[in-house]
């Protein structure tokens, strides 16, 4: 009778080690998956981005201004204006010009100074790339785009700037980057930095992800 009764304590207490193992295991895994779940909800109210939002604004505000003054970008190339065009002469870069393009953007408030020095940097390439070659028949090469757009195709973009969509903005300390996807299809991908309390744009690509 007394072993009978020992092996039934011991049975009892095996079922009870059993049944605290299993609910500390299930309150782990309702654990994981309230986090998993948490991550999830996270990562997608991560994607709803407002344009009025910093330092999309930023890009926003200087893209409006751009709209106004698309023109800045003209005559920037000696030789190119059709109505002067001389085929005696090849072309070269009208650093003047340049100059004059490159300051306006920066008296906007949202463009920085390596924004700048990365455009002279480029102007004297093309510069040097006419001399090499004595180009003086269009198309006027590395200039036959929009800089700002960095596409050809500008009027529907520009006119429904209101419409376009931040699909990634990540900000790191004073760096961010943000990716904007605008109604014609062209998709830019700008690259900011923080100076006090204002985001400069520091550069624009073209994005070609599908």
């Amino acid at each position: 009778m007394r072993n009978l009764r020992k092996r039934k304590m011991k049975h009892y207490f095996v079922i009870l080690i059993l049944t605290i193992l299993f609910s500390c295991s299930s309150s782990k895994t309702e654990n994981e998956n309230s986090n998993n779940t948490s991550d999830t909800i996270l990562n997608k109210s991560s994607v709803n981005y407002s344009l009025d939002e910093q330092p999309a604004k930023t890009i926003i505000d200087f893209l409006k201004w751009y709209r106004e003054n698309q023109g800045i970008q003209s005559n920037l190339v000696n030789n190119s204006d059709s109505k002067t065009w001389d085929s005696t002469k090849f072309f070269s870069v009208n650093f003047a010009a340049t100059e004059k393009y490159l300051s306006d953007l920066h008296a906007t408030g949202f463009i920085s100074e390596k924004y700048i020095n990365e455009w002279r940097i480029y102007f004297k390439k093309c510069d040097k790339d006419f001399k090499d070659n004595l180009y003086n028949e269009p198309p006027i090469e590395g200039f036959d785009y929009d800089f700002i757009m960095q596409s050809q195709e500008t009027e529907e973009d520009l006119k429904n700037l209101e419409n376009s969509k931040v699909v990634y903005s990540n900000v790191s300390g004073d760096t961010s980057t943000v990716k904007i996807n605008f109604v014609n299809g062209n998709k830019l991908l700008y690259k900011l930095t923080r100076h006090s309390d204002k985001w400069l744009i520091d550069h624009i690509e073209r994005h070609w992800d599908n």
